[in-house]
């Protein structure tokens, strides 16, 4: 059960039920095998039940429904796929089962592999990518950065951009203000380009790129590569798993030999590990905990957990195990329990 008075609630039940109360802005509830109950008050609420029912309950803007099993509509290329944009436009793709989108303002785009996908961007857009059961995240204001190896992938950013890299099972990137690229080369990729040029290799399976202003281009050798360039020229080369970068006014150059690599540059070159704007860790065994008063804070555990406490901007955790806790006081939190 979850209450937020203000921003978001998110609630999770895999088994049995989930309940959840927005007061202002936004709830999003996913139940797998028994049901699933919101009550949003002001501004949109959103249930999937995938086995028995779902019951919504929205006072005054939308309220959407779906039973997977019962009854559904049907418009995507293998089974569900439903899409409302009450302002914009909407784009969903269900590649096995189900995808639901609700855009409020601009635009929403929602890819399910496996099972089921679910955003709400109330702004901007939104993107939300379910390898295998669900996944769901919340973006506020900056930006949002998420490596799922294995499992799954999570991102929403309201306002500037977002990354989101599958090496086995997807890839998926929208980019509202600047750019974002993606390249998946196993499963699925997609590309939106809006303004000048994006240029992506993928040797294996399909290529995704999204250029919104100037140039990107990303050399994936074995598994997958990523660059995010929004003003000026951004170059990646991922030798073995992966390799990601986000720029934001310069040029970042990022080498991944065998395992990952990770930069954020918020105002020149990148760093990887910058100790005064951002900040970085990757944990391959046990924990990791990082603290970030002013700028952002990203962890990845690998087989644990991962704990985050930023005070000011933004907070990013993946827990590929166990669990993870993230408490952001001003802009965003974002928490992925992945088992």
């Amino acid at each position: 059960m979850v209450i937020g008075l203000h921003v978001s609630s998110i609630v999770i039940g895999l088994h049995v039920s989930s309940i959840v109360i927005g007061l202002r802005v936004s709830i999003i509830v996913i139940g797998l095998r028994v049901s699933s109950i919101v009550f949003g008050l002001h501004v949109s609420s959103i249930v999937i039940g995938i086995y028995v029912s779902s019951i919504i309950v929205g006072l005054q803007v939308s309220s959407i429904v779906i039973g997977l099993h019962k009854s559904s509509n049907v418009s995507g290329l293998h089974m569900v796929s439903i899409v409302i944009g009450l302002h914009v436009c909407s784009i969903v793709n269900g590649l096995h089962k189900s995808s639901i989108v609700i855009g409020l303002h601009v635009s929403i785009i929602v890819i399910g592999l496996r099972v089921s996908s679910i955003v709400i961007g109330l702004h901007e857009a939104s993107i939300v990518i379910g390898l295998h059961v669900f996944c769901i995240v919340i973006g506020l204001h900056v930006s949002i950065i998420v490596i799922g190896l294995r499992v799954s992938s999570i991102v929403i950013g309201l306002h500037e951009t977002i990354i989101v890299i599958g090496l086995h099972e997807s890839s998926i990137v929208i980019g509202p203000h600047v750019s974002s690229i993606v390249i998946g080369l196993r499963v699925s990729s997609i590309v939106f380009g809006l303004h000048v040029s994006s240029i992506v290799i993928g040797l294996l399976v399909s290529s995704i790129v999204i250029g919104l202003h100037e140039s990107s281009i990303v050399i994936g050798l074995h598994e997958s590569s990523i660059v995010i360039g929004p003003y000026v020229s951004i170059i990646v080369i991922g030798l073995h798993v992966s390799s990601i970068v986000i720029g934001l006014p310069e040029s970042i150059i990022v080498i991944g030999l065998h395992v990952a690599s990770i930069g954020i540059g918020l105002h020149e070159p990148i760093i990887v590990i910058g100790l005064h704007v951002s900040s970085i860790v990757i944990v391959p065994y046990v924990s990791s905990i990082v603290i970030g008063l002013h700028g952002s804070s990203i962890v990845i555990g690998l087989h644990v957990f991962s704990i985050v406490i930023g005070l000011h901007v933004s907070i990013i955790v993946i827990g590929l195990r166990v669990s993870s806790i993230v408490i952001g006081l001003h802009v965003s939190s974002i928490v992925i329990g992945l088992h």
